[in-house]
């Protein structure tokens, strides 16, 4: 029996983990942390405010930035009781959102991003899969 496999990259990184799948090309993707502005203080485009950094990571694909991903990649970005709090007591007021240079864009289900917040009893995790993204985007949890 001749079965494709998906081979699967996983970077373990505090608050985040990444998932990369070999990409159609085959070409590898290389993750890379970057140090992170400071970004307290800003509010995201619906007027909550930042809550939390996560991490600034970037995804190389032969030394510049990758903004397609052919499959998607996943990231699972966990929250605390902390940030619930400070989202008003409900996971449902937490946004997750990246910077794309110029604002804050929260994560939302569209043509090239699946996302979701798992609850409490399941996991304290939201995942996204994203097809394609700005290079370089920093990540927080706003409320």
């Amino acid at each position: 029996m001749n079965r494709k496999q998906l081979r699967r990259t996983l970077y373990d990184l505090p608050g985040i983990t990444v998932i990369v799948p070999e990409q159609i090309d085959r070409i590898p993707l290389i993750l890379k942390v970057k140090s992170m502005d400071d970004f307290s203080g800003f509010n995201f485009p619906d007027g909550s405010k930042v809550i939390r950094q996560i991490a600034n990571i970037a995804l190389y694909k032969n030394g510049e930035p990758a903004t397609h991903f052919d499959p998607p990649i996943e990231l699972r970005v966990a929250y605390n009781f902390d940030d619930a709090i400070k989202a008003g007591c409900n996971i449902d007021g937490l946004k997750l959102a990246y910077w794309n240079g110029s604002a804050w864009v929260i994560f939302e289900d569209d043509k090239n991003c699946e996302y979701y917040t798992l609850p409490p009893s399941t996991a304290q995790v939201a995942e996204v899969k994203l097809r394609e993204w700005v290079g370089d985007p920093p990540l927080a949890w706003g409320g």
